[in-house]
């Protein structure tokens, strides 16, 4: 009896104590404080749902002037017309205010009292929100009284925990309650400080990417600028050079433009500024506007982290940053100096309807004997290699693919002139390689690429490689790369195909390896047999069929790595004394259905280095021309070692 009694009274001293402290404003009990029924249940959003259809917003107090923002539908932005008149901040500080407004929710409540108004932070200068519709008609009013150290969980984040604050809302049904609500935007007060300078846009810039026609960079009285003829057309730089233009570039060129912020806003009456300085402007004009907005920023002293600037629609003075911190980032010095950081770096600008405009592709060399190739289509049709007294040849799609990749997407090394007349320093005069590129349509476009070669001042020879589109003053300097990317040879556009043979008409297949017995292999499609020889030993118990059905279906259609030339020195020499040689015999059919001849289609196979681990083969086919590389994969197949069981 003496510990229940003890207990007892330990737990009313703590009860006294805890309503003691709640008087006292010391500590944060929803359930000690709130104990009266509230319009709005615990739980539930304290606002209507109509918050968001917002388009002003009054805030008052006793210690700041009254201010206005409205919302403009025309170019979803908001302004302030009171006491102030400029952009107002919508993305980082409206809308902050109208989401803690639409998703705030009601923890507690207590009857308002006016000593508790005061407690609780509700006094003449306490912050007063009026949101109104497009109307005129009041949505909701609230007051805002001081934070609570109480953290409500966050209903889309479990693990997440919200801030809380007090309010008063002024609307009739609830304003004889004070709510403590979870505060969504986890420190809705401090929007306020500072006569709410943070109501006031930073940006310079509020782009609106869909409207944007034209950008215009004037800096050491030169300009560079970008337009766009609609909404759908693409970036094009127009002065000093027409030029098409790297669309990487002009996103990030965009990026920057739009991250454009001012550390500080000043009025202009405040600010004494330079009367004949040095400025950069940037003017940003839409489709929906005449009206060019122009932003001049001042050149900065010396040392100086900060410089101003004016914007032509505001009346205001920006401090921008010219140095990067943890809290400030620095656009300015990024802006592009010349029209090479945004102009295309490609040689081709060509969208999808040029691409399927492409009729012909000519490549020549006038300074060597090679036979030019010659690729070319019908109309819908398929490209096709033609070459002289042959019929017309498929081609290898992907080596088209891959050519039109690199004369529309490889980026060049530099530009060497946007103003050439004479080419002959280039050595475009007799251009190494010719391109033509013919459409059904359009005019043909011709590509001359040189080489010219040289010698450092230590005797060391050098090779710089140009380009050139004729009739055009621009020539690019190229990398080795780019022109060893030029497929510029016949054999290079044939299809990469050694043979591709009927599974099923497979009577027999060979591989030997020099100085080993050779395998032989029969297969009978019909009986679904094999039988096999290993040099003069009879072998056919120890085949696996189905391994050996598999080696079929591997390599019944054989595509190489590479085709070189068929007078590759170094491939004919090795081919000349080839280590290994595979054969697969296809049994021929005459129109009838019935048994022809027997085609044997042979492979001779030599290691491309004298490594003994060459990673590549030379191969050479019977059944057509020319040399192929394949990988050790495919030659590990064709040696059908694994046809056989494992014991």
């Amino acid at each position: 009896m003496k510990t229940i009694a003890t207990i007892f009274l330990i737990l009313i001293t703590v009860a006294l104590a805890t309503i003691s402290l709640v008087q006292l404003g010391r500590i944060d009990s929803p359930s000690a404080y709130f104990a009266s029924e509230a319009s709005v249940p615990n739980g539930q959003r304290l606002f209507p749902s109509k918050v968001q259809t917002t388009t002003q917003i009054s805030i008052t107090g006793s210690e700041i002037p009254n201010f206005q923002f409205d919302f403009d539908p025309s170019n979803g932005l908001w302004f302030g017309s009171s006491p102030w008149q400029d952009r107002a901040d919508g993305p980082m500080v409206i809308d902050k205010l109208l989401r803690f407004a639409l998703t705030t929710e009601v923890i507690d409540s207590m009857p308002s009292t006016q000593k508790d108004l005061k407690a609780l932070g509700f006094s003449d200068d306490t912050i007063k929100v009026t949101l109104s519709d497009s109307t005129g008609n009041t949505i909701t009013s609230f007051s805002i009284g001081k934070s609570s150290a109480w953290l409500h969980q966050d209903e889309e984040d479990e693990e997440k925990f919200l801030p809380s604050i007090y309010i008063r809302p002024h609307q009739p049904g609830l304003s004889d309650h004070i709510y403590l609500c979870s505060d969504p935007s986890e420190n809705l007060s401090n929007l306020f400080d500072e006569q709410l300078a943070k109501f006031r846009d930073p940006r310079a810039f509020a782009l609106n990417l869909q409207d944007l026609k034209e950008i215009r960079l004037n800096q050491s009285q030169s300009d560079i600028i970008l337009a766009r003829e609609n909404t759908a057309s693409a970036w094009r730089i127009t002065k000093p050079l027409e030029l098409a233009t790297d669309k990487q570039a002009v996103v990030d060129y965009l990026t920057n433009l739009s991250k454009i912020e001012a550390i500080a806003l000043h009025q202009p009456e405040d600010v004494p500024l330079p009367e004949n300085p040095r400025v950069t402007e940037i003017g940003i004009s839409n489709f929906s506007s005449d009206e060019e907005v122009v932003l001049t920023i001042y050149q900065a002293a010396q040392t100086a982290s900060t410089c101003f600037a004016t914007i032509s629609n505001r009346p205001v003075v920006m401090v921008l940053p010219l140095i990067a911190t943890e809290s400030t980032s620095n656009y300015i010095t990024q802006l592009p100096k010349s029209i090479n950081a945004l102009r295309s770096r490609t040689i081709l600008d060509w969208d999808a309807q040029q691409r399927a405009e492409l009729r012909s592709i000519i490549i020549r060399s006038p300074q060597s004997y090679a036979e030019p190739v010659i690729v070319a289509r019908e109309p819908k049709g398929r490209f096709k290699l033609l070459r002289q007294g042959r019929p017309e040849e498929d081609i290898d799609e992907s080596t088209l693919a891959d050519f039109l990749k690199v004369v529309t997407s490889m980026p060049i090394k530099d530009f060497s002139s946007d103003a050439a007349t004479d080419f002959s320093p280039y050595g475009l005069d007799e251009p190494q390689m010719i391109i033509d590129f013919l459409s059904f349509h359009e005019a043909p476009t011709r590509l001359r690429i040189s080489t010219v070669h040289g010698t450092e001042d230590d005797g060391t020879p050098t090779s710089q490689h140009y380009a050139n589109l004729q009739g055009s003053p621009v020539v690019w300097e190229l990398s080795s790369e780019f022109v060893a990317e030029i497929p510029n040879r016949t054999w290079n556009w044939l299809p990469k195909t050694i043979w591709t043979l009927p599974v099923i008409d497979i009577v027999e297949f060979t591989a030997q390896q020099r100085g080993k017995a050779k395998l032989s292999v029969q297969y009978d499609f019909i009986a679904d047999s094999f039988t096999g020889q290993l040099g003069d030993r009879d072998v056919s118990e120890r085949i696996n069929p189905n391994r050996a059905k598999f080696f079929l279906n591997e390599c019944h259609q054989l595509t190489a790595f590479r085709r070189l030339s068929p007078q590759d020195p170094n491939a004919l020499k090795a081919l000349a004394n080839a280590n290994f040689e595979v054969t697969i015999s296809v049994q021929e059919y005459d129109n009838e259905g019935n048994p022809a001849d027997i085609t044997r289609y042979t492979l001779l196979l030599a290691p491309a280095t004298s490594s003994r681990s060459s990673a590549f083969f030379y191969a050479q086919a019977s059944n057509q021309e020319g040399i192929f590389v394949i990988g050790t994969s495919t030659l590990k197949k064709l040696a059908a070692l694994d046809i056989f069981d494992d014991d």
